[in-house]
């Protein structure tokens, strides 16, 4: 295994280490501030936060041109400015923040109080909550040159270490919401903006503490920059308004037919999806830096090559982690949530499939940002995500039930993987053919294979309502996963890595104690 694919897995691990950590502790958060703000204020809280994201699109799109521009520029090498790019993106940043609070004192203000789907006793409570939200998106804002720069320079496991503290605090913060005798609501949103600042201060130590020279404020007008970073994130930012289209408008559409008891269940499904895409997204995230740098550099089939693996990887992942939450979905909930909210476990169902077919997508958006010919990319992707509105919104007039949307998400994901390898091969030549005859056929049959097994379980065998059979059923779901991703989802070449580098270990740390004795 060469150094920076040891590094891509060490990467890895860290952030599973996290990832563990979080959703755990996600898990636990989760559960009672349902049980303590009840479904239709934990709807609401999702609701207004829908808004807010959905207001905030550029900015969340700069953390992408961020994390690009300052890889792009390590490649570079000795004559890399990496200070520049810095502080050219924390003025950005700065001057998205300011224009955001304006919109969201504007729009956000306007959408609910004539919009909302929500009771008129909890208006007051939604204005609280959504300017202490705006607050957390303006500070968050300001915090992504700093958490691109770590990410940049491969530093995850600060990140980790971050992530994981404030995490610690929510969760006691949480058990603090129970002996709180006031409005919940507003104690649980002003909890989340101390914990946004509290993440924002670490981040700037961190970055401080090891790059005070690339940090340091020193103001640049580099007029042609400043443009084509802008210029880029606008397209950028397209791709990101399809994407939060996907969640928070639909979370506002359903809000707007179903009222916020739905938005509570599907609140429930989509932290579900977030937890289950954390476990693929990892992967990506560790790789992205490097994909980007080796095409910098011009290291085209190494880039391909791990945009390719990296995608059958990830697919595999979460087709081990889908497949056994399919079929334990509603004990699973019981045991999570105590109180399961009506219609929670068909959404998750269906968020889980979501979940699936996303990871088709693999670092293709990766590798479209290393080369920088964005602009049809995000603008015909755009169209097509940001069509689930629209289209969502005719079927629910026509008295469609809520988890439509997600079907239909379903066709969208397809249509747009298929729009981009169409793009990729005319516009730089990708391999697309050949992409697809690499990366897909192996976890296509995997996926096969799982889809027959949850088919002869949930039709053909009795006593589905069980809590332990279920249990049972989800953990040999689970090993059959596995040997299938490990005899069919890879191949032998990859087997037989795999095992020498776990023999090595094994080998080292013998020697290690038979040295120590």
């Amino acid at each position: 295994m060469d150094l920076n694919n040891k590094k891509i897995a060490v990467n890895t691990l860290v952030i599973y280490v996290k990832l563990i950590v979080s959703t755990f502790i996600s898990l636990i958060t989760s559960r009672y501030v349902l049980l303590s703000l009840g479904q239709s204020d934990f709807g609401l809280y999702s609701v207004v936060g829908s808004i807010i994201v959905f207001i905030n699109i550029i900015g969340v799109a700069m953390y992408t041109t961020t994390r690009r521009y300052i890889n792009i520029e390590m490649g570079k090498g000795e004559s890399a400015n990496l200070n520049k790019i810095f502080v050219v993106s924390l003025n950005i940043h700065i001057a998205f923040a300011v224009l955001f609070f304006i919109i969201a004192e504007s729009i956000g203000i306007w959408y609910i109080n004539n919009y909302l789907n929500v009771a008129p006793e909890k208006l007051a409570d939604s204005h609280f909550v959504f300017q202490v939200s705006s607050i957390i998106a303006c500070i968050g804002l300001i915090n992504v040159p700093y958490q691109g720069l770590i990410n940049a320079f491969q530093k995850f496991w600060q990140a980790a270490a971050i992530d994981i503290f404030v995490c610690v605090i929510k969760l006691l913060f949480v058990f603090l919401l129970f002996c709180y005798d006031g409005n919940k609501l507003r104690f649980y949103a002003f909890g989340m903006s101390v914990l946004t600042f509290i993440s924002f201060i670490l981040y700037h130590i961190a970055c401080r503490m090891q790059w005070r020279k690339i940090i340091r404020y020193k103001f640049y007008w580099d007029k042609q920059l400043y443009k084509e970073i802008l210029v880029f994130n606008n397209y950028t930012a397209l791709g990101a308004t399809s994407c939060l289209g996907r969640t928070q408008g639909a979370n506002m559409l359903v809000n707007f037919f179903f009222g916020t008891m739905v938005n509570g269940a599907f609140a429930v499904a989509y932290q579900v999806q977030q937890f289950t895409g954390l476990f693929a997204d990892n992967l990506s995230q560790a790789s992205a830096p490097q994909i980007t740098q080796a095409y910098s550099a011009k290291k085209y089939e190494r880039a391909y090559s791990l945009c390719s693996k990296v995608a059958r990887m990830t697919i595999l992942i979460m087709a081990c982690i889908v497949a056994p939450l399919y079929l334990a979905i509603e004990p699973l909930l019981a045991l999570w949530l105590k109180i399961i909210p009506e219609g929670a476990p068909l959404y998750c169902r269906w968020i889980l499939l979501v979940a699936l077919i996303s990871t088709f997508g693999g670092c293709l958006s990766t590798y479209v940002q290393a080369m920088g010919k964005v602009k049809w990319f995000q603008i015909t992707g755009s169209i097509i995500e940001i069509s689930l509105l629209p289209i969502s919104y005719i079927y629910f007039k026509l008295r469609y039930p809520p988890e439509t949307i997600l079907i239909v998400l379903i066709f969208i994901i397809i249509v747009n993987l298929t729009r981009s390898f169409i793009l990729l091969k005319k516009i730089d030549n990708f391999p697309s053919q050949r992409y697809i005859a690499d990366t897909y056929p192996r976890p296509l049959m995997v996926i096969g294979i799982q889809f027959i097994i949850i088919t002869i379980i949930t039709n053909y065998t009795s006593d589905n309502s069980n809590m332990f059979i279920t249990f049972i059923y989800a953990f040999v779901e689970f090993l059959g996963s596995v040997a299938l991703c490990w005899y069919i989802g890879l191949r032998k070449s990859e087997r037989t890595q795999i095992q020498t580098i776990i023999i090595h270990k094994i080998k080292n740390n013998k020697n290690q104690i038979c040295q120590n004795h």
